[in-house]
């Protein structure tokens, strides 16, 4: 009888652990290569400077490892030679909130770090968009990546 009962337990440990380190992990690295690719194939844009302040965040963990972290967040766009204005910045009325997915376990742990200090504003250099004619566009959906070639 005991061995009845050990027995399911051990066989969904086995499975948990199995699924569990043969996940895949992507970089932020990675994940903004794949962004770039997309782009250049033309079923993605993409945005430039954006300051952004943060109402709402969601931690996504995938096999006990942080997968993404997903921002809500107002963003205006700032011009990058001038100064920065993080006290009283000018949000337009009709601004509309933007959701902002950052992949890839290194940059997710920064930015969770970052939340966890309640850093609420961030500057964002570049965010990717799928265009409006593309099956997985959704309105105000933007994915944070960094790229060397694209200017």
């Amino acid at each position: 009888m005991k061995n009845k009962v050990i027995l399911p337990f051990i066989f969904c440990f086995l499975l948990l652990s199995f699924n569990t380190f043969s996940s895949e992990r992507i970089s932020f690295k990675d994940f903004s290569q794949e962004i770039e690719k997309n782009i250049k194939d033309g079923s993605m844009e993409y945005i430039k400077n954006q300051q952004c302040f943060v109402s709402y965040n969601n931690i996504v963990f995938k096999n006990f490892y942080i997968n993404h972290v997903k921002l809500y967040a107002t963003c205006i766009e700032i011009d990058p030679t001038k100064r920065i204005e993080w006290d009283n910045p000018k949000i337009p009325e009709n601004a509309e909130v933007k959701t902002i997915y950052i992949f890839g376990e290194d940059m997710a742990e920064k930015i969770r770090d970052d939340l966890k200090r309640k850093k609420m504003g961030f500057l964002f250099t570049k965010l990717a968009y799928y265009k409006p004619s593309h099956e997985k566009y959704k309105k105000n959906e933007y994915f944070y990546f960094e790229s060397s070639t694209i200017k």
